[in-house]
């Protein structure tokens, strides 16, 4: 299976934190308890209440899918599973590479009346057990204000350039061939009212020359690294 970012095919069961006020960008660690619990794996059958999801069997899968929950709840961000009042776009990055001490991008896009951007700088500290498990995350959120060339623009630029439709990996012709088991992957979100998509690339710019839908992909994710400018994750509690 596929390593993924913030998805990792592991799992967890409850969880203590200590939560602290955010608001000075602190480092907020949440511990988790029953480590290593040995469970079936199989693909969640959703119920048929109005709600479309697109989600791919890689993360309807019931193990990756509680993982991914326990982690929605250690942010206090809920799922996305059942849609979204507005509308929601989460993208969980391939960037550990682009800061120190092991923090990852998790970037969340909200629009109600109007849209809002913030980071989450994630970490983990893995426990091996029977599986492989996060034993803590420790994360902390920084708001991003305004894209440089405002809201309107920046939502229209990148539905043209593909982010709501852009195929999961699965769906491209050859993306799958040569994937190796610990590669790590974008993971993109998005919430509706009574819809819910997920997609990803593992490893995409190792792709960007092969799979014009992975270029594309890289094209969204410069574009809003050129429209935000991002703080550096601090490292002090």
């Amino acid at each position: 299976m596929l390593k993924s970012l913030g998805i990792f095919i592991l799992i967890f069961c409850g969880c203590t934190s200590k939560h602290k006020e955010n608001k000075n960008s602190v480092i907020v660690t949440v511990r988790f308890k029953n480590l290593g619990e040995e469970r079936p794996d199989s693909v969640v059958k959703y119920a048929k209440d109005g709600i479309t999801r697109e989600i791919p069997d890689l993360f309807a899968d019931n193990i990756s899918r509680d993982e991914r929950q326990k982690v929605e709840t250690a942010l206090r961000i809920g799922t996305l599973e059942n849609g979204f009042d507005g509308e929601q776009i989460r993208i969980n990055g391939n960037e550990y590479g682009e800061y120190k001490n092991g923090w990852n991008r998790f970037l969340i896009f909200t629009k109600k009346a109007s849209w809002t951007a913030d980071v989450y700088y994630i970490r983990y500290a893995v426990d091996d057990g029977f599986f492989q498990t996060i034993a803590s995350l420790q994360y902390q959120k920084h708001s991003l204000g305004e894209p440089k060339s405002g809201w309107k623009a920046f939502e229209d630029s990148v539905n043209n350039l593909g982010l709501f439709t852009l195929p999961h990996y699965s769906n491209v012709h050859g993306y799958g061939k040569d994937l190796a088991t610990d590669e790590r992957s974008y993971e993109v979100e998005i919430g509706r009212n009574n819809y819910c998509r997920i997609y990803s690339y593992p490893e995409p710019n190792l792709r960007v020359n092969k799979f014009v839908e992975v270029k594309n992909f890289m094209h969204i994710i410069d574009f809003i690294k050129r429209e935000f400018k991002f703080p550096k994750p601090v490292d002090k509690d």
